[in-house]
């Protein structure tokens, strides 16, 4: 096992913006060393690696594609050889092809499907060991449309709601190695991926909503956070907004 004092380490896949970044900034403001992950925009990336380090903490930045097995693989080597460890694991990278299942293409299931979900697999089976080492945890971001459904969203609510099954198969797998695995619904947030879906899909997000309101990226990530902080607190699927999780 590691070191006790060292500075914790928290590793954020889908680091590059919108909840990613925020994310980053509110684990680093608890004072994590921050592992930064993206697959494709580094350059932005390299700008919450600025605002992370103006928090006091090193944020080190890794480029990776995590629906390749061996892009996973080298990046829990890269985090482990540079950091030394891995305490908090952030599963948050995602995409969306948001078409109705009769217009979606085979290349677009794949493409939801291989990042969101076998993705995350990917990454959680890669930092296993150093996980193990830190008596850590992983965090997964699911969605609450992986509960419920939504038409036009056939891959993105697959996806998710494997993830949720995910999340709580590995928690009793991992659970004798004292790691926690929990799973988080953020709500609907307006960041990119979310403004991206349109006027019509975010009024029907708020209006499902019971206080009639969209969820706050800085406050989810910050409740990310406590969230990280709870302990003896495993298989858990913890939703952040006012939607109410069906029976």
């Amino acid at each position: 096992m590691k070191n006790a004092d060292e500075k914790r380490v928290a590793v954020i896949t889908g680091a590059s913006r919108g909840f990613g970044r925020e994310l980053a900034l509110a684990f680093a403001g608890a004072g994590y060393d921050i592992a930064a992950v993206c697959k494709e925009r580094t350059d932005l990336l390299a700008g919450v690696a600025g605002e992370v380090g103006a928090l006091g903490v090193c944020c080190r930045t890794f480029r990776a594609d995590q629906s390749l097995r061996d892009n996973a693989d080298a990046l829990a080597g890269w985090v482990g050889s540079e950091m030394g460890r891995a305490d908090v694991l952030v599963c948050n990278a995602g995409i969306v092809r948001d078409k109705l299942i009769l217009r979606l293409s085979e290349e677009d299931w794949d493409a939801v499907i291989d990042v969101n979900l076998t993705g995350t697999a990917n990454i959680i089976r890669a930092f296993y060991r150093l996980l193990k080492e830190s008596v850590g945890q992983v965090l997964i971001i699911g969605s609450y449309i992986g509960l419920v459904g939504r038409a036009g969203q056939a891959s993105y609510s697959a996806s998710k709601a494997g993830l949720i099954g995910l999340g709580k198969t590995l928690a009793r797998e991992f659970g004798p190695k004292g790691i926690r695995v929990n799973t988080v619904l953020p709500g609907y947030l307006p960041t990119g991926m979310g403004l991206a879906a349109g006027d019509n899909v975010m009024k029907v997000a708020k209006g499902e909503n019971l206080l009639d309101d969209l969820s706050y990226p800085e406050e989810v990530a910050a409740a990310v956070v406590k969230i990280s902080e709870i302990g003896g607190v495993s298989g858990q699927v913890f939703n952040l907004d006012s939607r109410i999780i069906p029976s």
